[in-house]
């Protein structure tokens, strides 16, 4: 009793002090920083922790295979290999970007960081299914175009629309005879599930040692939720977690607690791939 007439003073004191909307930023605000919701950036998100521990997993090995899908100018594909534990790592990076401008863009990073050799831009996108379709870009080289676009006037009067080629994983994967990929990254604004949804038969064969893929308000303008993708992949074996900068946060399964649709990165990987990261323990399982 004692402790709920605390909170509710404590309350009233913070509501009359900062008023309603700061009390609201101020509460956002330690939520994220306790669940670990930080801002998406690889420098310090956690990205280039699972990048570098995924190197030293596969140090010495052959003919190594990765995606990047969603790949806009080639950041993510060049932070990989800036960390690649030789110069002439026996390494494959298929780069997916579909928007025509920043594809050029792409392809000129690629060039001016002399990465042609490792990393292979493709001028297409990632789905469940195989065929042209609508692309809504806001302009070459953002972040932000997808196939779901945002419920904005202001967006809506901007963005253009492209037909752009589309195609399952699988059959990319059977089209080129490419019988294993180590390391799928998807940041596909929204897509990601769909990316996944295509990539059955790989999943399936057990193929795909672990996937990385980006969950944020998007995937509510392709009408899907992080409960579809535990759904879809745990039946295959993956484990889930959340990238963060003190390692991943795997959980059991999923919870209505995970459908936040905050910017995370979340990570899917087969069971011996488990032990290659550090993991750090939920806190809806140690709440203290």
């Amino acid at each position: 009793m004692l402790q709920k007439v605390a909170k509710a003073v404590l309350l009233r004191f913070l509501w009359i002090v900062l008023g309603r909307k700061n009390l609201v930023r101020l509460g956002r605000f330690l939520s994220n920083e306790a669940r670990l919701d930080v801002l998406n950036d690889p420098r310090t998100n956690g990205e280039l922790l699972v990048q570098s521990r995924w190197w030293q997993q596969h140090k010495g090995e052959m003919d190594l295979c990765v995606f990047d899908i969603g790949a806009n100018i080639g950041e993510w594909s060049q932070t990989l290999m800036q960390q690649a534990p030789t110069s002439e790592p026996s390494i494959t990076v298929h780069a997916f970007e579909p928007c025509a401008g920043t594809q050029q863009t792409l392809r000129d990073n690629l060039k001016r960081w002399e990465l042609q050799e490792w990393v292979k831009p493709h001028a297409m996108a990632l789905s469940s299914e195989s065929g042209q379709r609508e692309f809504f870009s806001l302009g070459d080289n953002l972040g932000i175009n997808s196939f779901h676009p945002l419920d904005s006037a202001e967006v809506r009067a901007n963005m253009e629309v492209e037909e752009v080629k589309a195609q399952t994983l699988d059959e990319f994967c059977q089209e080129r005879d490419i019988p294993r990929i180590h390391f799928i990254k998807i940041d596909t604004e929204g897509h990601d599930l769909e990316v996944l949804l295509g990539a059955k038969e790989m999943l399936a064969s057990g193929a795909i040692d672990m996937v990385q893929f980006e969950y944020n308000m998007r995937w509510i303008y392709a009408g899907h939720f992080l409960r579809d993708a535990f759904l879809w992949l745990e039946p295959f074996g993956y484990r889930l977690g959340k990238v963060t900068p003190k390692g991943i946060e795997f959980y059991d399964a999923w919870h209505p607690e995970l459908e936040t649709f905050r910017e995370s990165n979340i990570l899917a990987v087969q069971p011996e791939f488990y032990d290659t990261f550090p993991r750090i323990p939920w806190w809806n399982d140690n709440p203290a």
